[in-house]
């Protein structure tokens, strides 16, 4: 499905590249923003609050490291807050296994938004400048400030596809 997207002629993508350096320089009839809401506007509003992830991955030399995918350690004896074992996710079969351990912190990257009453009112600001916008579609767990399941997200993406589609073409 991403290669036959990435081949299309009519999309672009940049990789490694601030909005905020080319966007003067770009030219485009439709625009999907997928980053931090807030900086898309410099932050006008005020910084939105996110609960940032460091992950240690690990190669082990055992075929399987734990009974499942994903292992949650909600207790606060954890210095971390899950393991994941990749290949359950896939069904490999090799004699050794990679798991990423999840620390939770201040730094690292975006892991989940914080819905605290001073969140919302800051994005409700946002969300009013957004519709003062022509041909930019801000979509995805960042640009929205919400959270989305892999599922959901890939559903709201076709969806916004099928909007959008409908209203420009």
């Amino acid at each position: 499905m991403f290669e036959k997207m990435l081949e299309n002629k009519n999309i672009k993508v940049k990789l490694k590249t601030d909005y905020k350096k080319i966007k003067n320089k770009i030219s485009y009839d439709l625009l999907f923003y997928t980053s931090r809401i807030d900086e898309f506007f410099s932050y006008k509003f005020g910084k939105l609050d996110y609960r940032y992830l460091k992950i240690n991955f690990k190669t082990i030399s055992k075929e399987s490291y734990q009974p499942v995918l994903v292992v949650n350690y909600p207790d606060l004896h954890y210095k971390f807050t899950r393991i994941t074992e990749f290949k359950k996710l896939t069904q490999q079969k090799h004699p050794k296994t990679t798991i990423g351990i999840e620390y939770p912190g201040k730094k690292g990257f975006i892991g989940w938004l914080i819905l605290t009453k001073q969140n919302i009112k800051i994005l409700e600001k946002y969300q009013y400048e957004i519709k003062q916008l022509k041909n930019i579609y801000f979509i995805g767990r960042l640009a929205e400030y919400k959270y989305y399941n892999m599922d959901d997200a890939i559903k709201n993406a076709l969806t916004m596809f099928q909007k959008v589609e409908y209203q420009n073409f």
